[in-house]
């Protein structure tokens, strides 16, 4: 499951795997038919020295074959070290992203509120001011009317 999901994120994955695994069997199929070759020769070459000189070459051909293997192998590893490295620093960068994002919709959030907070303490300020000049306008009305009244 993980490793279909890797493969869908990174799809060079794969080909590079695959690209070295034909590498390696490449360098193995040579050595091996190499190998077999210089078999036969020391089969059917008579002498001693031949057949030293014979098994030099094969053990060359052999080490030939394993330091390759060995290489691409360290290489196969070194890549597949730095792919997944990169996958872990984008993963990193994205949960700080995220995270990021979620502190500066917190921060809004609470902006938003201080304002709506402070647009309700400004709505019943205003109401208790409209109240109060009613009444002292009332006041002054009935004061003014009483005064007239009596003169």
């Amino acid at each position: 499951m993980k490793l279909m999901a890797v493969l869908r994120r990174r799809p060079l994955v794969l080909p590079l795997a695959a690209a070295a695994a034909v590498g390696m069997l490449a360098i193995s199929e040579s050595a091996y038919w190499l190998a077999l070759a210089t078999l036969d020769n020391l089969g059917a070459s008579a002498s001693t020295a031949e057949r030293v000189a014979g098994r030099q070459s094969l053990y060359q051909i052999l080490g030939l074959g394993r330091s390759g293997v060995a290489v691409l192998s360290v290489a196969c590893l070194l890549a597949l070290y730095i792919v997944l490295r990169q996958a872990l620093a984008l993963e990193q960068a994205q949960l700080r992203y995220q995270q990021a994002l979620r502190d500066e919709r917190d921060r809004l959030e609470r902006e938003v509120a201080d304002q709506v907070a402070q647009l309700t303490e400004l709505a019943q300020h205003l109401q208790t001011a409209r109240e109060d000049e009613r009444g002292r306008l009332a006041r002054n009305l009935h004061d003014e009317l009483g005064a007239l009244l009596t003169s």
